[in-house]
């Protein structure tokens, strides 16, 4: 059926017979999803309207005030001074300048470990969208140009870390593509820019000295995590790897609570050695934005860095500087992803008994509960074209 929403139609549609439920499930969606898909592009802030604020200071620290308000940290308590320091200092370079304050995320190239089909963009992404444009909303309440978000798909440090077989860059490929026609059919390419790391270097030449430069860290950051492992903590800063390291630009020594922290994060069942080398692998790759300078948004201030993973244990507080994390969905909705991004969830829709409900689980969740789903997808058209969101129903056991 359709449904007509601000600028968007959508279209829902399910094999298996469960195509009775799509009326069902479109008005479910559509309620769900209302802010991201009534969104107009042409919102009201013309650009021919902005100006700078009167007072620059004392709107930067109101707009880090909401933007903190929004973060994981505000359920904690108060701000924390640094931390809000940071924000502002960030969100200041823009106010003075009248112009959207800008943040840059760093977002996965694929779904988590899936291939084939399960590597489309689901809900789980619509609803993570949905997130920072209430972000923007409460930014341009306060501040009539609001933000832009520029989002950088780590597809070379994927490929890195995972491998470049076929089945993972095609995966990439349907992720990536999936989400730069979601944002076009939604009308957002006016507040997002996506962008793939591949794509951020100038020519051939750099990123093949990018992939040559990771695979140098990931030999030294190797070197050290088996080195600093048969000796106290107290002496890891005196170690040849050590110094390897720290010559190459990683801050900090990596502590216990910090490798605890990404080898908890690996929800698959591999070796023990194969974790730790995924493991350095990441490390590898995030290493390589700081050498390549690809931590600077569009290039011209340090933007603000949104982050749906919070920060490592034991992280550098000189690296989070202008670090906000956030959940991609309300913890309310489901706490038990609520400390994962959208592409290591899959969002899908249920019916417990008292109607239709958006929900997202994670992958290893899903997998060991043996739960069964009936494909499904929404379809977004918009004035730009159409984009395919997969949106499956969670089957009742007798079904």
């Amino acid at each position: 059926m359709n449904y007509r929403t601000g600028i968007t139609e959508l279209l829902v549609h399910y094999r298996d017979g469960f195509d009775r439920r799509d009326e069902e499930v479109t008005r479910a969606l559509e309620g769900f999803f209302g802010t991201i898909l009534s969104r107009y592009r042409e919102n009201d802030r013309p650009q021919s309207l902005v100006r700078i604020a009167d007072d620059p200071e004392g709107a930067a620290d109101r707009l880090a005030r909401i933007v903190f308000s929004l973060s994981r940290a505000a359920a904690s308590g108060a701000p924390d001074a640094k931390a809000l320091a940071g924000i502002r200092a960030c969100i200041l370079e823009f106010v003075q300048r009248g112009v959207p304050v800008e943040a840059q995320m760093l977002w996965s190239p694929k779904k988590h470990w899936m291939v084939g089909s399960e590597s489309a963009v689901d809900i789980a992404e619509l609803a993570a969208l949905q997130t920072l444009i209430s972000i923007e909303s409460a930014v341009r309440s306060a501040y009539r140009p609001g933000m832009a978000f520029v989002i950088d798909l780590e597809d070379i440090e994927f490929q890195f870390m995972e491998g470049e077989n076929p089945d993972v860059v095609d995966a990439q490929e349907t992720y990536m593509a999936g989400l730069e026609r979601l944002l076009k059919a939604l009308g957002l390419d006016d507040l997002f820019t996506l962008r793939r790391m591949s794509g951020r270097a100038r020519n051939a030449e750099e990123l093949k000295r990018w992939r040559q430069q990771m695979v140098e860290n990931h030999r030294a950051l190797e070197a050290y995590w088996h080195e600093s492992e048969g000796h106290p903590a107290s002496s890891w800063e005196t170690l040849d790897s050590f110094k390897e390291i720290r010559r190459l630009g990683w801050k900090g020594t990596i502590p216990q609570h910090m490798r605890r922290y990404y080898l908890d994060r690996l929800t698959i069942d591999v070796p023990d050695a194969e974790r730790v080398d995924m493991v350095v692998r990441n490390l590898a790759g995030i290493l390589l934005h700081y050498q390549a300078g690809l931590l600077r948004g569009s290039g011209e201030f340090d933007p603000v860095k949104l982050s749906f993973v919070r920060s490592a244990d034991g992280a550098p507080a000189e690296l989070l500087h202008g670090r906000v994390d956030i959940r991609f969905a309300p913890r309310r909705l489901c706490s038990r992803v609520s400390a994962a991004g959208p592409w290591a969830t899959k969002g899908f829709v249920c019916d417990p008994g008292n109607g239709v409900q958006v929900s997202f689980r994670g992958w290893r969740e899903l997998a060991a509960a043996g739960y069964r789903f009936a494909e499904g997808w929404l379809t977004i058209a918009g004035p730009e074209g159409d984009a395919p969101v997969r949106a499956d129903f969670m089957r009742a056991n007798q079904e």
